[in-house]
């Protein structure tokens, strides 16, 4: 993800704790970060169960914002 995250820091910050994901500021560098992860077998699967991880431990806020999202599509 990129550099603005004021709305999310704090996923953010977990996302970077728990080495589920990285922060990019460039093209150059998101490129550079998805090829190093989709070429490295054990970095994206360590991200993806690390990532896996977090959705289970914020399940409740997930639903939350899903139902919050879904009702206003509905409008």
């Amino acid at each position: 993800f990129g550099p603005y995250i004021d709305n999310f820091r704090e996923i953010a910050g977990l996302v970077l704790q728990e080495k589920a994901g990285t922060m990019v500021r460039t093209g150059d560098e998101l490129f550079a970060a998805v090829k190093k992860i989709l070429e490295d077998t054990a970095l994206h699967r360590e991200m993806g169960t690390a990532g896996k991880r977090i959705i289970e431990q914020q399940g409740e806020v997930m639903a939350r914002t899903v139902s919050i999202i879904m009702d206003v599509m509905k409008q």
